[in-house]
């Protein structure tokens, strides 16, 4: 097994909003000495050993793993570095300059971390740099307190000026600290190596973004994916023939493209008006025809930048030269709703699209009681325009149950709400999404509800956030 886990540090990962991570392994430092040293024992010829083996050894991590391998990983090594804290404490007189050199060097952690970080790496490096010094240093604070014990235990205890201790134990100690070391480089490689499908990296104070090229040999299914973290913010086939598709989150049979295509079919004067808070790949700009109006609403320039510079996803772009007004507004959704005051020939929209809650943080001022009076004048109405528009919320997320939320907010909007779920289809790069319409449009309930989620009598009751209280612990899974 351990010649498994060296033999085949890295290749791929793939994580979806589901949890399903896989990752595949090939040769590390530690493991090449190894395979070096079988194939002079099995007396393999070298180019028999290095032909690669389709059914050879994999080791594959599932997302739980992972995630319990960093906080076993974590929480031992804080328990040592706290020990060694401990055990190294001076006499009373310094105290004083041990707990400011303490609060000193935590301060600079956190400084290391949130401002500089960000600037230098690419992608979060400080966490496995991190991991791996801890280890090599643990594994030496460990040999290191063994070694001094034997050492005292064998030493006479005879005071004199011509005594020498052995030197042997401490080459002993170095002979066995340098293989792990080795060994822990390796460890490190083969949880956080670079995937060899990355195009594009880069890191800022919302996070770390990467663009990888999926199934490059096959132009079929070559694909751009957009992932934030680990989580999927979009993705697009790089062939002419499938690039206008949507994809994961917004296929035609999710709830939102069935509601898109609905004021398709009953197509307003001046076109379908839709307005977006979270930009990502820019996928739902492939549902923007001829003179329909798209606004997106984005908190990071680096998303931006992405999604409209053409050089690799071009969904903004193509629905520009359909002839539909796209623009981007740059800036925390909320604040720009609130403060950017509509133009007197603004109309509102037909569709306001929340789709900013599928990763680990969630920006809880968006689905709160006070951001939804915020949300209300801008969705068309009998009243203001005569037709009545719909608030979509995304509530697909691994740990919380997001559409409580989204119910709580139909509440007290006063509108009908069902929740739409929608199967996933990995040849057309098509994820499961689960959708919650909001919306006084009865023709248009009615058009969806065969396709909806029926209410369960095990269905937890709605939750209201307001910005006083919002709690994500009542919506956990």
């Amino acid at each position: 097994m351990l010649t498994h886990l060296f033999i085949y540090p890295t290749s791929a990962l793939y994580k979806n909003n589901n949890g399903g991570t896989i990752k595949l392994y090939k040769c590390g430092i530690t493991g090449r000495v190894i395979k070096s040293v079988a194939q002079f024992l099995q007396k393999v010829p070298p180019e028999d050993a290095d032909t690669p083996d389709a059914e050879g050894p994999r080791v594959r991590i599932g997302f739980r793993t992972a995630l319990f391998v960093n906080f076993a990983a974590m929480f031992g090594i804080c328990l040592l570095c706290h020990g060694q804290l401990a055990r190294l404490k001076p006499p009373t007189r310094y105290l004083t300059a041990y707990y400011l050199m303490m609060s000193a060097g935590g301060a600079l952690g956190g400084i290391a971390v949130s401002l500089i970080a960000p600037h230098v790496f690419h992608t979060i490096f400080e966490w496995q740099l991190a991991i791996f010094t801890a280890a090599v240093a643990a594994v030496g604070i460990i040999l290191s307190a063994v070694v001094t014990r034997a050492v005292e235990k064998s030493t006479p205890h005879v005071k004199s000026d011509d005594y020498a201790p052995s030197l042997w134990p401490r080459y002993l100690l170095i002979a066995l600290f340098l293989p792990f070391s080795f060994m822990f480089l390796d460890m490190i490689e083969y949880l956080f190596s670079r995937r060899q499908d990355v195009v594009y990296e880069s890191r800022n104070f919302f996070g770390a973004l990467t663009i990888k090229e999926l199934e490059r040999t096959d132009p079929a299914t070559d694909q751009l994916m957009l992932l934030n973290g680990t989580t999927i913010h979009g993705s697009q086939f790089v062939s002419d023939a499938r690039r206008g598709m949507p994809t994961t989150y917004y296929a035609e049979n999710s709830g939102i493209g069935l509601v898109i295509k609905y004021y398709h079919a009953n197509r307003p004067p001046g076109g379908v008006r839709i307005g977006d808070v979270g930009l990502g790949a820019g996928t739902l700009a492939a549902y923007a025809l001829k003179l329909d109006h798209i606004r997106f609403y984005e908190i990071n320039p680096t998303v931006l930048d992405i999604s409209t510079s053409g050089k690799w996803f071009t969904y903004v772009a193509d629905c520009k030269k359909r002839g539909a007004i796209c623009d981007i507004k740059l800036g925390d959704a909320r604040l720009s709703l609130q403060n950017v005051a509509p133009q007197k020939d603004e109309l509102p929209y037909h569709v306001l699209v929340l789709d900013a809650f599928s990763g680990d943080a969630v920006p809880t001022h968006l689905l709160t009681a006070e951001a939804m009076d915020i949300y209300l004048p801008r969705i068309a109405s009998e009243a203001n325009i005569g037709v009545d528009g719909a608030l979509l919320i995304h509530v697909s997320n691994r740990y919380l149950d997001l559409d409580r939320v989204a119910r709580g907010a139909a509440e007290y909007l006063g509108f009908d709400s069902l929740e739409i779920n929608s199967q996933a289809d990995d040849d057309q790069s098509i994820d499961s999404a689960d959708w919650v319409v909001l919306t006084k449009n009865k023709d248009l309930l009615a058009k969806l509800r065969p396709s909806a989620a029926q209410p369960s009598p095990k269905d937890k009751p709605p939750v209201l956030w307001t910005d006083a209280h919002s709690s994500l612990f009542e919506i956990l899974r």
